[in-house]
């Protein structure tokens, strides 16, 4: 299975993140992505599984069961919601491509926080297919093993 990109943007490697959870892949193996871009869509064909009460992070379980945390930026919960909409629900399918939330990140970095997105398997080994460098959105970015 393909994990293709949010938005266009430039893709990072995790170990650049300043939080030590992500940057020693604690939760999994992915990539980070920094845009400009406000609209995210979603990286796979598959279920919402969670979608965290201040829309920071949100969970998602492809049709052949890759768990991926959608993490946007570094301590942004202390945003408390604010720079986030959601347009998906819990339990809700998407395919590929299809629109799952709106950011603010001039105001998440206005705010003093890291506005990378972590795109992290955090159930299947994954390989990276461009750890840094320009990306388009729907461009694939890792591969389940």
């Amino acid at each position: 299975m393909m994990i293709y990109s949010m938005a266009d943007g430039v893709a990072e490697p995790l170990d650049k993140i300043p939080d030590e959870l992500f940057a020693q892949h604690v939760m999994g193996d992915g990539i980070a992505i920094r845009t400009e871009e406000e609209w995210l869509y979603s990286p796979i064909d598959g279920e919402v599984t969670m979608i965290f009460e201040t829309k920071h992070a949100l969970g998602l379980k492809g049709d052949d069961g890759t768990e991926l945390l959608v993490h946007i930026g570094v301590d942004t919960v202390n945003m408390q919601g604010e720079p986030f909409v959601t347009y998906i629900d819990v339990g809700e399918k998407v395919r590929a491509g299809d629109l799952l939330m709106h950011v603010d990140f001039k105001k998440i970095e206005k705010a003093g926080y890291c506005p990378d997105i972590m795109l992290i398997a955090t159930n299947k080994k994954i390989k990276v297919l461009k750890e840094q460098g320009k990306i388009r959105k729907g461009e694939p970015l890792l591969e389940v093993l």
